[in-house]
């Protein structure tokens, strides 16, 4: 059996939605539509305490910070084609970058960005 498949009747699994800590529902729904170019994917509650925001294939849920969580961050991995033209999108946009674009000895050309809420979201393509 090759990676990604299961054998038939078995359960398959088919995605990772990671569940990003935020202040602001809003806000950070207008921070990855503007900055990152993810749309509303669905959206809960008045004032929502809960998102979605989706782009190509990749779905991040937003959640609000509340009391009974301790206080932290994500941390998620994104690949992608054209990591390039991704990178110099969101930094025309205004992203804060905490490490630059380069080629990695793993074999990835990355760049890690930090959301307003301090979420770490790298975004990587494979070399070669």
């Amino acid at each position: 059996m090759s990676a990604g498949t299961a054998p038939p009747g078995a359960p398959c699994l088919q995605a990772v939605v990671p569940i990003l800590p935020v202040g602001d529902v809003r806000a950070a729904i207008e921070y990855y539509g503007t900055v990152l170019g993810f749309r509303v994917g669905w959206s809960w509650g008045e004032p929502p305490p809960v998102a979605s925001v989706c782009r190509d294939g990749v779905e991040l849920m937003l959640a609000r910070r509340d009391d009974t969580v301790p206080v932290g961050i994500a941390r998620v991995y994104v690949t992608l084609r054209g990591v390039q033209a991704f990178h110099d999108a969101a930094v025309g946009s205004g992203a804060r970058v905490a490490v630059p674009l380069g080629v990695r000895e793993y074999g990835m050309r990355d760049c890690r960005l930090i959301d307003p809420d301090g979420n770490e979201l790298s975004f990587g393509e494979p070399m070669g």
